[in-house]
């Protein structure tokens, strides 16, 4: 694996993990909120917009996905996605068509890198 190789997969190790923490704290406030007040959030899909109204980031469930957190740029294009489902998670990072994904069953971690071409660059293992 060579430098610029390893940067990526570190940064995508920090993404995953960052992502992870907003996830363990959206998952685990309405607990925390059920359990000092009484009071729980219900829902399958929850938007966050910005102030001119464009959802910038939903956690939702349903299938094929799982749970699944995604965040999305100013023109609603899909620039992270964490989704995990029975079988597998992983996290996905887009930008002008290229494709970092993580992802890990219970067979294997992947990791592959595809430019904004659509062709493979790299695929772990």
């Amino acid at each position: 694996m060579n430098r610029k190789q390893f940067v990526i997969v570190a940064v995508g190790m920090i993404v995953a993990a960052f992502a992870g923490g907003i996830i363990g704290s959206l998952v685990a406030a309405p607990a925390a909120a059920a359990d000092a007040g009484g009071r729980e959030i219900i829902a399958t899909k929850i938007k966050l917009v910005d102030d001119q109204g464009r959802v910038r980031a939903a956690l939702f469930t349903g299938k094929p996905e799982g749970a699944c957190l995604a965040i999305y740029n100013q023109a609603a294009q899909v620039r992270m996605m964490l989704a995990v489902d029975e079988s597998r998670s992983g996290i996905t990072l887009t930008r002008d068509g290229a494709i970092f994904m993580i992802t890990q069953d219970a067979d294997a971690s992947n990791v592959l890198i595809k430019d904004s071409a659509g062709k493979i660059k790299w695929l772990a293992p």
